[in-house]
């Protein structure tokens, strides 16, 4: 049995913190901490809460308020959401215009559904090109790897036009990675992939001496478009590609190495692939920017270079 009650959003927050309702329906600990989906089973945690109380779900593309955790978690309105959180936190006691009413309900499971993403492209500006270009890739690549610059896109039929830089990244089967670079972090990314879309994976040659795992499309059309390397990219960089996939691509290429950023997450998901699969890893030395993409960005691409030689990358 749970309560119903005429209760707000303010009304809760005044007792209970945000922080509170994040790890009562997940397994958030701390911000800015990556922690297991509560939407989808997996191996590496890709959810995150950053400090504005504002979480995103990197492996369902889902994201927003403590509010819109609940909403999701168990497929219920705003007004359901509140009532369930006040049931479980025992707000019963709270200064309210009416008394709760007793009623009994059907325990709800979530429900996943599948995020539709559509999009309208257009030309690419000038902006678009000057915004690839900085990282060594030109219109050919950004062709080559189905990377197509926003006029409007569509998230569950609700059409938005894009007044900013906006990007689509196409996978088929009707799956996008979106990105807005001048948004946000929060804002940045938006996506309904799953961990068996592999960025990269439809361009790569049926066979070859080395494939290179990295962090992101970015990165493997920078290191393709300048070293001619083979690349891919998980879903995201916290995101193992599956063993399936795996398998069939160490049966493709003589070797495989991980290379991604050099930043806590790029390092701990380093290892993830290393215990998992017994790849070896590198990461760019602390003098040259995190990822590939972005010391070509700072041109130093003569120091990428050396550093690709050393390993024996190139």
């Amino acid at each position: 049995m749970i309560a119903k009650i005429n209760i707000t959003k303010d009304e809760i927050l005044s007792k209970v913190s945000e922080e509170d309702i994040f790890r009562k329906y997940s397994d958030f600990e701390e911000v800015e901490l990556l922690f297991f989906s509560p939407f989808n089973e997996e191996r590496t945690p890709s959810c995150i809460v950053y400090k504005n109380m504002y979480f995103n779900d990197f492996s369902s593309g889902r994201k927003g308020s403590c509010f819109d955790l609940v909403m999701f978690k168990y497929n219920v309105l705003f007004v359901e959401a509140l009532n369930i959180i006040a049931n479980d936190f025992k707000l019963f006691n709270l200064n309210l215009n009416s008394n709760p009413i007793i009623f009994g309900v059907q325990p709800r499971q979530y429900i996943k559904k599948e995020t539709i993403i559509a999009i309208k492209s257009k030309l690419f500006t000038t902006a678009g090109i000057d915004y690839w270009k900085q990282y060594g890739i030109s219109k050919k690549s950004l062709n080559k790897f189905y990377i197509q610059e926003l006029d409007y896109n569509w998230i569950d039929n609700c059409r938005f036009k894009v007044n900013d830089l906006g990007f689509s990244y196409y996978f088929g089967n009707n799956k996008y990675n979106l990105m807005f670079p001048e948004r946000s972090k929060e804002e940045k990314w938006f996506s309904n992939t799953s961990s068996s879309d592999i960025q990269g994976y439809n361009q790569l040659e049926k066979s070859g001496d080395l494939l290179i795992i990295t962090s992101s499309l970015k990165d493997v059309a920078c290191l393709n478009e300048n070293y001619s390397l083979h690349c891919i990219a998980g879903k995201s960089e916290t995101t193992l590609i599956p063993e399936l996939q795996m398998s069939v691509l160490s049966e493709r290429f003589k070797d495989i190495i991980v290379y991604l950023n050099n930043d806590t997450a790029g390092i701990n998901a380093s290892k993830n692939y290393e215990e998992a699969y017994g790849f070896k890893w590198i990461v760019n030395p602390a003098e040259l920017k995190k990822d590939p993409s972005d010391v070509i960005k700072n041109n130093d691409k003569d120091k990428l270079t050396e550093f690709l030689k050393q390993k024996q990358i190139i």
